[in-house]
């Protein structure tokens, strides 16, 4: 792999305090698209490779935003040409990087792995990543989307009484709340693609037909979702239009009582609340019988064509998906493991899991869960924020939900 000025200057300060002998040797790993709020965590699993890998240098490349950020500043670098050898992506963007040819196959790596033939991964590692029934990366993180509430402020209302199980009482709870609190806000639904499916299948809806010819979101589920943010825009969200950096701090401050998020923030909201209030986590409620939670997370890609750069991605993403880079995980933001061989063998990481209650919820909602679904096509991720501007529209009362439906179809059905 050609290396511009740029990379060639980045690796050298890297590796200007190293022996002459080891900087002769040692490879620099360029590692992009990490999600900023993770940051330690991915400054710890670094740290955790290179002193098993003493010869590969690597160089961390902290994503803006989020998961849409990320895919387009992926795209944006294939363009330029200046990818870098390992990139994470959300499993919904996954597909993005395969049609795009950017995600390279990892059959071939897989077949020859002998710690693979020994059994070291789960399925669920690799099968997590297939698209067109190629493996494009493998599992970092599982996470599900989890109601968090305030629990100082919900047993004020209801004393030891368990958190209710139906959209209506939540919405109820949420509005209870407000009232008795009026600058607090009784509940807040984040606006996202990733809610918005869960919310439609966990209703028994799809966002499409199985063979991606016909949007069906805009169904029954689809008019059960939209009159439930309007009505949580009434319990008072449609007061604080936030965004979800905005929306994740009123939450940890203690302004909103009840909130969505992913199972992958416990670790962080539990450090940012800090005793400020008792945290209550639940799953996401499921109201049809037959419904679905997508389970959504981190993957990572490789995307370098160099065999050279290639072995040495392959071992960090082995690390990834092994005990150690597991634990990492787990430990600091409470993605799931997707390595489930890893749990039986290794007594840190099960001792761990075993140590966070608050996390039986997530655990709950593998038994539910669905691959998260990426529209097909180049504007997948346009899509996703079509859906969003959707949502914020009807939880801030801006539009009714019946006409948001109608708009949002043709939209998404014109970026098809």
């Amino acid at each position: 792999m050609l290396l511009n000025r740029r990379s060639f200057l980045a690796g050298a300060t890297i590796m200007a305090g190293l022996p002459i002998a080891a900087r002769a040797e040692q490879t620099v790993l360029r590692v992009g698209q990490a999600i900023s709020i993770f940051r330690p965590m991915f400054d710890e699993i670094v740290k955790a490779f290179q002193a098993e890998n003493p010869d590969i240098a690597v160089r961390l490349e902290v994503a803006p935003g989020e998961q849409p950020e990320m895919i387009q500043e992926l795209l944006r670098k294939s363009v330029v040409n200046d990818l870098p050898d390992i990139s994470f992506q959300g499993y919904n963007y996954l597909r993005v990087a395969a049609e795009r040819e950017i995600a390279v196959p990892l059959q071939s790596f897989i077949v020859k792995d002998a710690d693979w033939k020994e059994g070291a991964f789960s399925a669920s590692v690799a099968d997590s990543c297939r698209v067109a029934g190629s493996v494009y990366g493998l599992g970092v993180g599982f996470s599900f989307p989890m109601l968090f509430y305030n629990a100082t402020l919900v047993e004020e209302l209801r004393g030891d009484r368990p958190f209710p199980t139906h959209w209506a009482e939540i919405v109820m709870l949420a509005k209870d709340i407000r009232a008795r609190h009026p600058g607090v806000v009784g509940g807040f639904v984040r606006s996202n693609a990733a809610t918005f499916q869960a919310l439609i299948e966990s209703h028994g809806g799809r966002l499409m037909s199985e063979d991606d010819r016909v949007l069906t979101f805009d169904g029954p589920a689809g008019v059960a979702v939209f009159d439930l943010l309007h009505d949580f825009g009434e319990a008072g969200q449609a007061k604080m239009a936030m965004t979800t950096p905005q929306s994740r701090q009123a939450f940890v401050s203690g302004m909103i009582g009840i909130f969505t998020d992913s199972s992958s923030l416990l670790s962080k909201h539990n450090q940012e609340i800090a005793g400020k209030f008792k945290l209550g986590v639940t799953a996401l409620p499921v109201p049809d019988a037959k419904g679905h939670v997508p389970a959504a997370g981190i993957a990572a890609v490789m995307t370098t064509r160099d065999d050279h750069q290639q072995a040495a991605a392959w071992r960090f993403l082995k690390f990834l998906a092994g005990p150690k880079g597991q634990l990492i995980v787990a430990q600091n933001t409470s993605y799931l493991p997707t390595n489930t061989a890893v749990v039986e063998r290794d007594p840190a990481l099960k001792a761990y899991l075993t140590s966070q209650p608050n996390l039986a919820p997530a655990l709950q909602s593998i038994s539910r869960a669905s691959p998260w679904y990426a529209f097909p096509g180049q504007n997948s991720a346009k899509i996703d924020k079509t859906i969003e501007d959707a949502m914020q529209q009807v939880s801030s009362l801006a539009i009714s939900p019946a006409n948001a439906l109608g708009q949002l179809r043709q939209q998404v059905q014109n970026l098809l």
